[in-house]
């Protein structure tokens, strides 16, 4: 697939997004002056090679070229497969812009195309927020009304995105379609079965000495307002803060969601991984095993704990629970549902839905 890169000039952002080379020259004042061509491999025998700067990306999904016209090449005619997207950043919808935009579609008036909003570009305008949100929903809605597709993007997060919705990638793939059906079966029938199997090891390792030792006294509790607290950000410290203890505990659950969206993922695994442990995992598991109490410990010593511990032995006992239902029970319904919201994103760019 091609995708031809128009706009204004935070399509050079983009693009050194995409290229991490100290080597080459990447100022913008340069790349404007070029037609540039990024391809996901290398490819020998490349036509007119005076004519264009090739550059080579791993980021890029395969069978995938980045085409980014020179300033003065922007209005030209384009192939009918390719796709546009056209970069526009805060302020928005200027005259230059839409006087591009009314030039592009003169010459390609049955090209699919596409408007890139571009989020929180410039570190100066952070004083000045609320005025570029303002300036977004007012550009949508005038883009919407035009009959425009519009992405609003922030390139800190979430450019692997604008690959996605290609209309040719998506839309003409029987194999990608009958892909997502499969799983959306599989997911209903199979998967909870799939996933009990699987946590009979982390059962095991879940031992009564492990979790009595979250519990054990810790000078650190000493004079706490909020012993269940203190409890709960050792239990999340002891998963997440250790690479070790997190790969014990977890590796199980991610190499199962990879397993079930091997077939469909046209997204960045590494980077979804991460989000799946820091935004999904510790923050469910914090809230799940929290037992809704507080209960303070003015005592200074050990043995002051011990006392402590027999009288909120109920507490203790329901905390150390949570903590196993976390994973026999919990988890399989975050994984689960994390995948469904997978599958309804394509369905809903399948279906060209904007989001």
């Amino acid at each position: 697939m091609r995708l031809i890169i128009l706009g204004d000039k935070s399509r050079y952002q983009f693009l050194r997004k995409i290229i991490d080379d100290e080597n080459m020259n990447l100022q913008t004042e340069v790349l404007s002056e070029k037609n540039i061509e990024i391809m996901s491999e290398t490819i020998n025998n490349i036509d007119n090679p005076k004519e264009r700067v090739f550059y080579f990306s791993k980021k890029l999904p395969l069978h995938t070229t980045l085409f980014f016209p020179s300033e003065i090449n922007m209005s030209s005619e384009y192939g009918a497969n390719d796709k546009i997207l056209f970069f526009d950043e805060f302020p928005y919808r200027t005259a230059i812009g839409m006087e591009n935009i009314k030039n592009i579609f003169k010459k390609n008036p049955e090209i699919d195309f596409e408007i890139i909003l571009i989020k929180n570009n410039r570190k100066n305008f952070q004083s000045d927020l609320s005025n570029e949100e303002e300036a977004i929903e007012i550009a949508v809605k005038e883009y919407y009304l035009e009959k425009f597709r519009v992405k609003v993007v922030n390139f800190e997060d979430n450019y692997d995105f604008l690959f996605w919705n290609f209309e040719g990638f998506i839309k003409n793939s029987n194999i990608f379609i009958n892909n997502l059906k499969e799983l959306k079966n599989n997911i209903e029938i199979f998967f909870e079965i799939e996933y009990e199997m699987e946590c009979i090891q982390i059962d095991e390792k879940l031992s009564e000495q492990l979790l009595d030792s979250f519990v054990k006294y810790k000078e650190s509790f000493v004079n706490k307002n909020d012993i269940m607290y203190s409890l709960k950000k050792n239990v999340s410290d002891y998963f997440f803060k250790s690479d070790y203890n997190y790969k014990q505990f977890f590796r199980f659950s991610e190499e199962l969601y990879l397993k079930y969206i091997d077939n469909i993922c046209i997204w960045n695994k590494e980077k979804d991984l991460k989000k799946l442990k820091s935004e999904e995992f510790e923050n469910r598991m914090e809230y799940f095993i929290e037992v809704p109490i507080i209960i303070g410990f003015s005592g200074t010593t050990e043995e002051d704990y011990i006392y402590f511990y027999n009288n909120h032995k109920k507490e203790m006992i329901e905390f150390k629970n949570k903590i196993k239902n976390f994973f026999r029970k919990e988890l399989c319904k975050l994984i689960k549902s994390y995948i469904e919201n997978k599958i309804e994103r394509m369905e809903n760019l399948l279906n060209e839905k904007i989001y």
